[in-house]
């Protein structure tokens, strides 16, 4: 549990600002304010479409797989976009990236549920928002300075080093590697 918290954490410290980072890029293309909204759009569609796939991936794959290919498909996504000179380009990448974020999400939720006993439910849900989405400002912040200093291409850089690190921390993690299935978690007392 403290893996997939800790993990997600970093992951959101990239994916959470990642529009901004695409909006500069966006513009220094040359990108009008209807292209950019096009191309923040695409990634909005592919993670409905990824809700939609969850469930049925959730059932299918094992949480190994999700976690270990979601990380790996964020880490190849953000070095594809630094290379990447339009902005339906940049959406179209992202949009691929997207559709992983809720099968993430549905097996790091299932995973917390499964190990957590019913008396600290609260608590271990309260623990993990606070860390996830406590570090959503931290990132809009770190964007911006990144912004700032390294220009989005560079920033887009730097996002791309960043992620490699959890995708191989993961990959390497025999925590991660060996997780069972959810239903396969004897329940905690």
């Amino acid at each position: 549990m403290r893996a997939l918290v800790a993990l997600t954490g970093a992951v959101n410290l990239v994916l959470s600002a990642l529009a901004l980072v695409m909006i500069v890029r966006a513009q220094e293309f040359g990108a009008s304010p209807s292209l950019i909204g096009v191309m923040l759009a695409l990634p909005g569609g592919a993670a409905i479409a990824g809700a939609f796939a969850a469930p049925w991936l959730h059932r299918r794959l094992r949480p190994r797989t999700v976690v270990i290919g979601s990380l790996w498909l964020w880490a190849c996504g953000m070095a594809v976009l630094v290379w990447l000179s339009s902005p339906l380009a940049l959406g179209a990448v992202v949009a691929v990236t997207a559709l992983a974020e809720p099968a993430f999400n549905v097996v790091a939720t299932s995973y917390r549920y499964a190990l957590a006993p019913d008396r600290l439910q609260a608590r271990t849900v309260s623990a993990a928002r606070l860390i996830n989405w406590g570090v959503v400002p931290l990132a809009s912040l770190a964007a911006g300075g990144l912004l700032q200093s390294l220009g989005a291409r560079g920033t887009l850089v730097a996002y791309a080093a960043f992620m490699v690190v959890p995708a191989a921390v993961v990959t390497a993690l025999p925590v991660i590697r060996q997780a069972p299935r959810t239903e396969e978690i004897p329940r905690p007392e």
